[in-house]
């Protein structure tokens, strides 16, 4: 009866036009508004430090910076010591002083009258 065995599939462009474009797929609100760069200015220790940041929904950009100076990784690594140094293991236990053991008797006495 059907000579197309195979169902009717809809058109690839048919398909293609289901999707939004990703501005309108996406939920923020205004995009355009969002996209529009805005200048924010920031002090820090009353007023000594100023940034001054150029910010969108796509990039940040630092406009002006004044007074402080992030510090600038070392090019080298730093010199190794020769002097091995000791730490304890975490197998090794401290002895128990007799500082303790007033502390270890008060504990038994609680676990013996409840």
């Amino acid at each position: 009866a059907n000579p197309n065995p195979l169902p009717n599939l809809p058109s690839p462009q048919s398909i293609f036009s289901f999707f939004l474009d990703p501005d309108d797929a996406q939920t923020f609100g205004n995009i355009d508004y969002m996209r529009t760069p805005k200048s924010v200015r920031k002090t820090f220790l009353g007023g000594k430090i100023e940034v001054v940041e150029e910010i969108s929904a796509k990039e940040k950009r630092i406009l002006a910076e004044n007074g402080f100076v992030p510090p600038q990784p070392a090019a080298s690594p730093p010199p190794e010591s020769s002097v091995p140094t000791s730490s304890p293991t975490p197998s090794e236990r401290r002895r128990s002083g007799s500082e303790m053991d007033m502390f270890r008797t008060m504990a038994r006495d609680i676990n013996r009258k409840g």
